[in-house]
């Protein structure tokens, strides 16, 4: 299941035996550097791509203006897709769709421009124009990856085994990039190297399998972008 950046990088110190908290061998913002690429590398090794999350929005008729779920957000949103009609909305910004909604436009109708823009607290907002005639959902395409690592509390949306082998990759990686006085004391963990990487290897060939598993069942909305 999904785990934090906190979670992940406290596991790799531990493969590393780096657990000194007042000198470590790798600061944690190299760490964290180092865990964000890796992130993306067993991403695209697994075949991690966007993913629909259906009537992710209820939308009510005359009301134009909704919030996205706190669980999704606004750098991963791809596209939305208005339920009813199954097309792709259009996105502008939320000054360009205000500007729409001063204007000689129709007032209500089918939607097919949205904005989407942050408020103080990152709640996503969306705006739609026209508003809103009848009562729908709003399918959302989103990436499953965070584009970054910005906070501590940022969730890896891995499986276990596959978080356990990107946490051993890491590990490999970050005493490869010790001082040598600090890799010669880890010189065990490297001998054991050959094990992890065959572990490492195994967890993302099955991970692989389970995704295109996933991807082959009708239980799985499919659209093409």
């Amino acid at each position: 299941m999904p785990d934090t950046l906190t979670n992940v990088r406290r596991r790799v110190r531990l493969l590393t035996d780096d657990l000194d908290p007042n000198a470590p061998a790798i600061d944690s913002e190299r760490l964290n550097t180092l865990i964000e690429n890796r992130m993306h590398l067993t991403a695209a090794e697994v075949g991690l791509g966007p993913s629909w999350i259906t009537a992710a929005v209820t939308v009510a008729a005359d009301d134009y203006d909704y919030t996205l779920p706190t669980s999704i957000q606004y750098q991963r949103v791809i596209a939305l897709q208005l339920n009813s009609l199954e097309w792709l909305m259009e996105r502008v910004t939320h000054l360009e769709l205000q500007a729409m909604r001063d204007g000689p436009g129709p007032v209500t109708g089918a939607p097919p421009h949205n904005a989407l823009f942050e408020d103080t607290s990152q709640q996503v907002n969306l705006w739609l124009y026209p508003t809103p005639r009848v009562a729908d959902t709003i399918n959302v395409l989103r990436a499953q990856v965070p584009a970054a690592l910005s906070t501590d509390a940022t969730n890896i949306p891995f499986s276990d085994p596959l978080l356990r082998a990107m946490e051993k990759s890491c590990a490999l990686e970050a005493i490869l990039l010790m001082d040598p006085e600090e890799r010669s004391k880890r010189k065990a963990t490297l001998d054991t190297a050959g094990r992890w990487e065959r572990e490492i290897s195994r967890a993302t060939h099955l991970e692989r399998v389970r995704i295109g598993n996933l991807r082959r069942s009708d239980k799985v909305p499919q659209r093409m972008v």
